[in-house]
């Protein structure tokens, strides 16, 4: 992963090119086909993904209850609270995403407060709009 492509997403807005550099050696590209899951309800979550290119749908049981587009990210919720997955994650065009690990993640959230509050936000409106 190289500091320029972390650069266009939403998420890292605000960090220098230092910070950018950084982190880009946390994160892995990975390209992955149409239907492929990303992430499996309640099962054990390792890593965060921020979606680059393509599109994702996401499945709680049979429903699906979002889809998303590049600079979208998604498995902060079993990170962040040590719980299984909630959701399903299924690749529904051809995509690339930036994967890191639950250590690089929680070096990230904590070291940049600015980004852990951002994910600690979204996770709160997730959880709130799935108990709804």
């Amino acid at each position: 992963m190289d500091s320029d492509t972390l650069k266009q997403i939403p998420l890292f807005e605000g960090l220098s090119e230092r910070d950018l550099e950084r982190l880009a050696p946390m994160m892995a590209e990975v390209k992955v086909a149409r239907d492929k899951p990303l992430t499996v309800e309640d099962s054990l979550g390792h890593e965060f993904f921020v979606l680059l290119d393509g599109t994702c749908e996401v499945r709680v049981g049979d429903r699906t209850v979002a889809q998303f587009g590049p600079g979208d990210f998604f498995g902060e919720i079993a990170l962040l609270q040590d719980e299984r997955r909630t959701a399903t994650v299924i690749a529904t065009s051809p995509a690339r995403v930036a994967v890191m690990g639950r250590s690089a993640f929680r070096d990230m959230s904590m070291r940049y407060p600015d980004i852990g509050a951002r994910l600690r936000a979204t996770l709160d409106e997730r959880v709130a709009r799935a108990s709804s």
